[in-house]
C-alpha cells in the first residue's frame, strides 16, 4: 500500500440489515462527489450451528443458506430501489465470512473505497473474537470509511491519525507512504466546500507513565505536564 488514492473510480458500499442502510447513504454521496461508480455487497455468514438448524429442520445446509442469500438479496434490493429508485446498482450477495468476502471482491474488482456501518463496540463476541471491522481495517487494501447511523453523510471537520516516528519505524518508507495515504484519504471524504481537515500525531513521551506510576496523589497529573 505505497501508491496514492486518486480519485476514485468505483466505491463499495456494504449493506446490513438496517432499514437506513447508513453505509450506502454515505457511499452514494461520496461517488456523487467524486463522480465514481457504486456497487453494493452485501454478507451472508453461515452460523455455527448451521447443521444443527438444518437437521432440526429437515433440510439440508445448502438449502438453508441459498435460502438465507436469497432472501438477503430481496431484502437488499427493495432499501436500494427506496434509496435509489432511478439508478441501477450493482448488488452481489455472498456467503462466508463478511470480511474475507468484501476483501475478495475488492481484490478482484479494483475497488477503490469501502463504506460500511460500524459494528456495536460492546457484547461478548467483541471481546472474544476479531470483529469484522478490525479486519477490514487492518487487511483491506484499500481505504475502509467506518459509519454510524446518525453520521452526516458529508462530514465537514475530519481527523487524520498519522504516525510520524519515521525515525524508529521498522519500514520508514512503508510508513510514510501510508500517512500519505491517510491525510489524502481523509482529504477525499471531506467533500463539503466549508470541510476541515486536522492532522493529528500522538507523541508519547517515554518515562511519562513512570511519572504517573510514583506520583500517587493529586499532583500527579502536574507533575507528569511538567516533564512533558
Amino acid at each position: 500500500m505505497t501508491e496514492g488514492i486518486g480519485r476514485p473510480a468505483r466505491i463499495l458500499a456494504v449493506a446490513n440489515a438496517s432499514a437506513d442502510q447508513p453505509a450506502i447513504r454515505t457511499a452514494l454521496a461520496l461517488a456523487e462527489a467524486q463522480g465514481a461508480a457504486l456497487e453494493v455487497i452485501a454478507c451472508v455468514e453461515p452460523p455455527r450451528d448451521l447443521a444443527i438448524l438444518a437437521r432440526l429442520a429437515g433440510e439440508d445446509p445448502d438449502w438453508l443458506m441459498a435460502a438465507a442469500v436469497k432472501r438477503t438479496r430481496s431484502d437488499v434490493r427493495d432499501s436500494l430501489d427506496r434509496i435509489l429508485p432511478d439508478r441501477p446498482v450493482a448488488l452481489q450477495v455472498t456467503a462466508g465470512k463478511p470480511y474475507l468476502e468484501i476483501i475478495h471482491h475488492v481484490a478482484r474488482t479494483g475497488c477503490d473505497f469501502v463504506v460500511k456501518a460500524a459494528e456495536p463496540l460492546s457484547g461478548l463476541d467483541r471481546v472474544l473474537f476479531s470483529s469484522t471491522d478490525q479486519h477490514l481495517l487492518r487487511k483491506c487494501p484499500c481505504p475502509v470509511w467506518l459509519t454510524t447511523p446518525g453520521a452526516t453523510t458529508r462530514p465537514k471537520r475530519i481527523v487524520a491519525a498519522v504516525d510520524l516516528d519515521l525515525a524508529d519505524a521498522a519500514e520508514p518508507g512503508t510508513l510514510g507512504a501510508l500517512n500519505r495515504r491517510v491525510v489524502e484519504a481523509a482529504c477525499l471524504i471531506a467533500g463539503a466546500p466549508e470541510a476541515e481537515v486536522t492532522v493529528l500525531h500522538a507523541w508519547d513521551a517515554i518515562g511519562e507513565g513512570m511519572i504517573w506510576a510514583f506520583s500517587g496523589d493529586v499532583r500527579s497529573r502536574l507533575s507528569a505536564e511538567r516533564y512533558v
